[in-house]
Formats: structure tokens, C-alpha cells, sequence
């Protein structure tokens, strides 16, 4: 059985969303990233702010604060030929992998580890619900 990684923590003065998405873009956090990054969250912030009256923003799930992968982004995203076994471990444990199987499943995800299931399980899984759904219309 795999053990889920324990992933060391250090305190940070940014918050740790910028400091997740510096290390998911540029591959590590530097000052210099987090800074840039954190300028570019600002400025779109506040273009949000206002035309929030005009667009409907996506949100996240309700379900995803509950998540036992938040803030895993690079576990649950690997690249080609690494190992899913540990993404797998953690959605195991999770107490919200239903809603995110259906997440995944109607928002058609096309990458990473969703309820444990990586693209090609959850394509075939869309594919048999879709059948199983035919039939039954047919069968009415």
C-alpha cells in the first residue's frame, strides 16, 4: 500500500495561493515569481471587482474546501510516465471523491486525478453512462 507523501511546510509571508500558483507556473517560487505573480492577482482582482455586475465568474465547488488534495495541484496533475499512485492514495482517503467524480464527469476533465480516476478511466466511465442512459430511454 502507498503511503501519501508528507510534503515539508515552510512559513511563507505571501499567502500560500500565490506562493501554489508560482510554484505550478514557474516551477519553483522565487521572490521575484511570487511578486510578479501576486501584481498580476491584483490587477485582475480588481478588473473583476468591476465587471462582476456583467459576468458570471466561475467558482469553485463548494465540495473542493473539503478536499483532501487542495493545494496538492502538482501531485494531482502529473506529467506523462510518473507515478498516480500516490494522487490515488489521497483521493482514496478523501471525503468529498463523489462530488468530485461527478465534477469531473460533467465538466468533462480532460487532465489529472480526479476521485482517483486519471482521464482514460473516467472517459470510459462517461462513455458507459452515456450507454447505460440510451438504453434506458429506448427501454421507456
Amino acid at each position: 500500500m502507498w503511503e501519501v507523501p508528507t510534503l515539508p511546510t515552510v512559513p511563507d509571508p505571501e499567502p500560500a495561493s500565490i506562493v501554489e500558483a508560482a510554484r505550478s507556473l514557474c516551477g519553483l517560487a522565487t521572490p521575484r515569481a511570487v511578486e510578479l505573480l501576486r501584481r498580476a492577482l491584483e490587477a485582475i482582482e480588481a478588473e473583476r471587482v468591476n465587471a462582476r455586475h456583467m459576468i458570471d465568474l466561475p467558482r469553485r465547488p463548494d465540495w473542493h474546501q473539503h478536499a483532501a488534495c487542495r493545494g496538492m495541484t502538482e501531485l494531482m496533475y502529473p506529467s506523462q510516465g510518473d507515478d498516480v499512485r500516490p494522487a490515488i492514495a489521497i483521493c482514496n482517503r478523501c471525503p468529498v471523491i463523489e462530488p468530485c467524480l461527478e465534477y469531473a464527469l460533467d465538466n468533462v476533465e480532460r487532465f489529472g486525478i480526479w476521485a482517483g480516476l486519471s482521464e482514460k478511466p473516467r472517459r470510459r466511465l462517461r462513455s458507459q453512462r452515456r450507454q447505460a442512459a440510451t438504453t434506458e430511454e429506448r427501454s421507456a
